[in-house]
Formats: structure tokens, sequence, C-alpha cells
């Protein structure tokens, strides 16, 4: 009887911490990733609870350029995060921005992004809204980079970001939060920034489109980088005419979209060339002029 009874308690209290793990903790082993190959990369997707504000589960979606027997090439160990804006989970689900996929097809890079619910009414709000440290999005983004790199052999090196709008916001505040983990980043359209805390040594492109809400915050933001002498350039897009017809004043441009794959490509090429100097640091005027004269030669097998 007392076997019987101890066998019960047993089960009844391995459910109860299960429950509790499911319903409050995020999944702590990430499933084996079985991407296809279409079109020379590695495309695949995968769930995960998360237990994130508004996020219970999310989609994770990457591309890994390949060669003709189906390995990762060497380039596709530099691992590029696209944090999405906010609304754009919807389309995230059904595939990766075009701009996103042309890195991996065009440079050679590897990319993924996730889908992440947000909500407007909680953008000051930093516990809930995805932008913010504190939202705990952070460590999530190099857990997934770590679990490519695991499941695909690719070598460990640092993030490269990209993002649009709130992704904008996001990838600078984790650049804020986390610089020794980052190569490089470009963004359009942010507006939300947190100040530097650090003479960090990142290259950074920021882009906003002429007539957008952000231009001013991000030239105050670059001002106070280049007085701690933080290699990040700011450049006014032209806007561009809709498809209804109206002129654009805050997405990113064809133009704008081709700037930031090329400035993260030739990070790649730079940090390969002159991997001492980006190590220790170079200043915003020397980045800028080797990035010019580089043209961009990024080798798809940097």
């Amino acid at each position: 009887m007392k076997k019987k009874l101890f066998s019960w308690c047993f089960i009844i209290v391995s459910l109860i911490i299960y429950l509790i793990y499911y319903l409050f903790f995020p999944q702590l082993f990430f499933p084996k990733l079985n991407g296809k190959i279409n079109n020379k990369c590695i495309e695949g997707t995968f769930d995960l609870r998360v237990n994130l504000p508004l996020n219970r589960n999310i989609l994770i979606r990457y591309l890994i350029p390949v060669d003709l027997m189906g390995k990762p090439l060497t380039s596709a160990s530099n691992i590029v995060f696209y944090a999405p804006f906010n609304g754009e989970a919807h389309k995230i689900r059904k595939d990766l921005p075009s701009w996103i996929k042309e890195m991996a097809h065009k440079y050679g890079l590897t990319v993924f992004s996730m889908t992440i619910e947000a909500d407007t009414s909680y953008v000051n709000e930093k516990k809930t809204y995805y932008i913010y440290k504190e939202c705990g999005w952070y460590g999530l983004v190099f857990k997934i980079k770590k679990h490519l790199e695991r499941q695909f052999n690719l070598r460990s090196r640092k993030l490269l970001l990209a993002g649009e709008s709130s992704g904008g916001s996001m990838i600078q505040q984790m650049i804020v939060a986390n610089p020794a983990e980052i190569a490089g980043a470009a963004w359009s359209g942010g507006s939300r920034y947190v100040d530097w805390k650090q003479n960090c040594k990142i290259p950074m492109l920021a882009l906003n489109t002429w007539g957008c809400y952000g231009c001013a915050i991000t030239s105050q933001l670059v001002s106070r980088a280049h007085d701690k002498k933080i290699p990040i350039q700011h450049l006014l897009m032209p806007s561009f005419r809709r498809k209804d017809g109206k002129f654009e004043h805050h997405a990113a441009s064809p133009l704008s979209f081709s700037l930031m794959q090329k400035f993260l490509a030739d990070i790649v090429y730079l940090t390969k060339q002159f991997q001492h100097e980006l190590t220790s640091g170079i200043s915003s005027s020397d980045l800028s002029s080797r990035l010019s004269r580089s043209r961009f030669k990024c080798s798809k097998q940097s």
C-alpha cells in the first residue's frame, strides 16, 4: 500500500513540476535541425517555447549557404540576425525578407530571424516590449546562434545585426548590452535608443529616410557616439514612391537595403583583411575610408 501511495505521489509531483516548467519556463533543449537544400542554401524553421511577454511560442527561420556537396561555405560561419519590426511576425512565418535572403545567396552569410509578437501600447514598458534588454530576448538570440553553429558545424564568430524600424532600435540596444559578442550592425529607421555606456569599437551604419521621425533622434545618438570615438555612420536616404503613389518617409528603400547588405558583407571582408586593427579598435574615419576603398569585396569564402 505504501509503495502504491509513494508511486502516485511521485507521478502527481512529477506532473506538477512538468506543468510549472511548461507554463512558466522557456524550453531548455533546442530541437535537432533538418533543413532542406533549396537554391544552394539550407533552408529551415523550428518552433521554440520561450514564454516571453506576449510570446509563448515562436518560429525561427534560418538560411545557410552551402557548396555543391551540401556543406556550409566557410563564409557561412558569419551569422546575421535580423531583428524584426513591430508587426512583422506574420510575414516571417511565411518567409524571410528578400533583402535578408540575398545576404545568404549573394554574400554567403548565414541569416536567421524569428517571429516576435508585439504591441505598440507597451513601447515604454521595458519588461514587456521586445526591443529592451529587460524583456529577455537578447540572450535567446545568442542561444539560437550557438544552436545553429553546433547543428551545422560552423565556426563561432561574433554576430552581425540588421534591422528595420523598431528592429533597428533593438539592435542598437543589443550592442550597448553585449558589445563583446557583436561584429557589426546596420539598421534603418530606428528611434528608441539607449545611450552609449562605453567606448565600443563596433562598426555601425544607421540609415533614415527623409522625413522619418527618427532622423533627429538618430543624429543625436550618432553625435554622442562620435564624441566617444565610436565608429558609426549616419546617412539620410531619399524618400521613395510606394505602389499606392504616396511617398514613403519611414520604411527602408531598395537602396537602403543594398547599402545595409554591403556594409555588413564588407565588415566580414575587412575583419579578414585587417583582423588586428578591427580587434584592437580603429577610428570611425579610418573605418569609413577602408570601407570606401574596399568597394565591398566580400568573398563567399571569408
